[in-house]
């Protein structure tokens, strides 16, 4: 009979023992990596939730920014009306400002604004008016500025009073 002319290497018990010692390095190793990776992976899905969220609140804050100055628009006006109605009771703008708990500067500026709306009511109005007619200015300029005049006298749009041509 022919023996083998190769011996066969047998791994001794402390061979065998090292490499399970290694293998389960390299599971440990593996399982931590996982676990890495899947720290990773929520990290970058929180990141995209915060930047959402942030997105979000932004857009809400800007409609309520929005919804503050249009309430507060209309809140103003209507207490820039009041001081024009108080006015309008006969009492002067030092004795309206002391009624009412506000500078006589806070009066000034309350007219000036009604005044305002009113010229800036009146002139998209009379250039709705040209429009409808067709009449309008080509370039739309100077409509509700021009004085109009009547009989040899002008009218001021902004004060609505009638002038003399040399007047003004």
């Amino acid at each position: 009979m022919a023996e083998s002319t190769t011996p066969k290497k047998r791994k001794s018990a402390k061979e065998i023992q090292a490499r399970k010692a290694a293998a389960e390095l390299a599971a440990q190793f593996q399982a931590a990596e996982a676990a890495r990776l899947d720290i990773a992976a929520h990290l970058v899905l929180v990141t995209q939730q915060i930047t959402e969220t942030e997105a979000e609140t932004e857009r809400q804050v800007a409609k309520l920014r929005e919804r503050r100055e249009k309430l507060t628009a209309q809140q103003r006006a209507t207490a820039d009306r009041l001081v024009v109605k108080m006015l309008d009771t006969g009492v002067n703008q030092s004795e309206a400002a002391q009624r009412l708990g506000i500078t006589v500067e806070q009066v000034r500026m309350a007219k000036a604004n009604v005044d305002q709306r009113l010229l800036a009511a009146a002139a998209a109005e009379k250039q709705s008016d040209d429009d409808v007619d067709g009449a309008g200015d080509a370039a739309g300029a100077g409509a509700a500025t021009l004085p109009h005049q009547q009989d040899g006298r002008q009218e001021s749009a902004a004060a609505g009073a009638a002038q003399s041509p040399g007047s003004a």
